[in-house]
């Protein structure tokens, strides 16, 4: 596998960051939401969703943040982010391809994620 320059992508862009979220609680789905909303294009965002039913509601609908000001964040299913993957373990995240991990799980399944 061919190195990376530093601050690029795998597909060469500068200033990208291909980011993992561990765990689609509302802290996992938040931070994605964020991250691909603040950024737009510039960052892939991979959620590893263990439930198959919620991995399905995210595909389908995609996720959606309402903050106390009222404004509205979207993304997916209509609210755009193409950037957005959804997968089912962090096995199917390849190794070092993530430039940040960032783990929303509960405290307890921390070993199990680790593992």
């Amino acid at each position: 596998r061919a190195q990376r320059k530093a601050g690029a992508n795998e597909d060469g862009r500068v200033g990208t960051m291909r980011v993992g979220v561990v765990g689609a609680g509302a802290l996992g789905r938040l931070y994605s939401t964020l991250i691909l909303k603040a950024h737009g294009d510039a960052h892939e965002v991979v959620l590893v969703v263990r439930r198959e039913d919620a991995r399905r509601t995210i595909r389908e609908q995609g996720l959606r943040a309402v903050f106390c000001d009222e404004s509205v964040v979207e993304c997916g299913a209509g609210g755009g982010c193409a950037q957005l993957k959804v997968v089912s373990s962090v096995c199917d995240i390849e190794d070092g391809s993530m430039d940040l991990i960032v783990l929303t799980t509960k405290a307890y399944h921390v070993d199990k994620v680790l593992a």
